[in-house]
């Protein structure tokens, strides 16, 4: 996305990453506000759950294009599913 919208308007990288983490947090809110929400509609919360999990999945697996995202990603693997976590 950062590439097309620094080309459409002509913007700087930061100008770009900027925007894009806008987008993503005005997307996240509409998330959230749509599974509040969600009791007024008849769909089971268990799909609700599974579309809100896929959605932090596909944020962690974007990263932020400033980073090695292999390295990112090998570190939230390593952390999640390696590491003890001290209760």
């Amino acid at each position: 996305m950062n590439a097309t919208y620094m080309k459409e308007y002509k913007a700087s990288k930061l100008e770009a990453y900027v925007e894009a983490r806008r987008k993503i947090t005005n997307a996240w809110k509409e998330i959230n506000t749509e599974f509040l929400y969600s009791i007024y509609i008849e769909v089971p919360t268990s799909v609700l759950k599974l579309a809100m999990k896929f959605a932090r999945l596909v944020d962690i697996f974007q990263g932020d294009d400033f980073t090695d995202s292999t390295k990112f990603l090998k570190d939230v693997i390593t952390m999640m599913l390696v590491e003890r976590v001290n209760i």
